[in-house]
């Protein structure tokens, strides 16, 4: 039967990704505009299960810094809020195997730079590892 994970149901998120450490939990993060009233901005949401993915927790935004960031694109004929999925997690790998903690990484566009083109945001690659608790 299908479970919804996300509990933000105004707006998109899109691009999940799923991963169960050594003890059985269930872990999900994806890309999320549900605090954007104009569907453009992007956080960072989780949410895990202990029981098997039977249920899950409610959805926490990643702290990764302050704000969101927006979607872009740097080929206006193709789309101007393009994200790819640059996201991704996997359960830590220790020497006796699969750990206990999740290891995610994902880009975002918070970073602002200056080119002689002008001003604009920049794609950054970010990384954290979040319990498996």
């Amino acid at each position: 039967m299908p479970l919804r994970l996300n509990d933000g149901i105004a707006n998109d998120q899109f691009f999940p990704v799923v991963s169960v450490n050594r003890t059985g939990v269930i872990r999900a993060i994806w890309y999320d505009r549900r605090n954007d009233p104009n569907n453009l901005r992007i956080e960072l949401f989780s949410t895990l299960s202990t029981n098997g993915g039977v249920s899950f927790s409610p959805n926490v935004k990643v702290d990764v810094g302050p704000g969101s960031f927006p979607a872009v694109g740097y080929d206006p004929i193709t789309v101007e809020t393009y994200m790819g999925d640059y996201i991704d997690m996997k359960a830590e790998t220790t020497a006796e195997g699969r750990g206990p903690d999740f290891l995610l990484a994902w880009g975002d566009f918070k970073r602002v730079i200056t080119t002689p083109g002008g001003t604009r945001p920049d794609q950054d690659v970010y990384f954290t590892r979040k319990s498996g608790q």
